[in-house]
């Protein structure tokens, strides 16, 4: 089979009408966000972290994220990333005692409610915010007293 002039022109149209469109793709508006979180000056040991939308850029939806707090750090990668906007930050971190046997081991031995060991300004009474943006960097530290 042989392709004619006209028929190598019309590939290589379409080939690049194809890449044009492929590019004209709308990018991932979510951005990473990470940071730093000490309590009492000393990096957090667990925990978790969740920011709650209050308003987004326009024409932008917000989003709602958390992650885990491992040894004083915490990171959302951009793929489920948080879009810019501002955002409540809530801080929760249970001390993992048992009430029923506060001299036992701690950890997740049981079905209980942990007590938190983070102050409701941070967590149930937090009016902590944060303003992710498009040019970031989108780190944010906390130093909970």
């Amino acid at each position: 089979m042989s392709v004619g002039l006209g028929g190598i022109q019309f590939l290589g149209l379409a080939s690049l009408l194809m890449l044009t469109l492929a590019g004209c793709g709308e990018s991932n508006p979510r951005r990473e966000v990470n940071g730093k979180i000490t309590l009492k000056k000393v990096p957090l040991d667990n925990g978790t972290i969740n920011f709650s939308p209050l308003g987004g850029a326009a024409g932008v939806p917000t989003t709602r994220e958390g992650c885990v707090i491992t040894n004083g750090e915490y990171k959302i990668l951009a793929e489920t990333g948080l879009t810019p906007g501002k955002y409540k930050v809530i801080i929760s971190a249970g001390d993992n005692i048992d009430p029923n046997n506060p001299d036992g081991m701690p950890g997740p031995t049981g079905n209980y409610v942990s007590k938190d060991r983070i102050p409701a300004a941070y967590n149930t009474a937090s009016k902590v915010e944060i303003e992710v943006t498009d040019k970031g960097p989108n780190q944010f530290d906390f130093d909970i007293p």
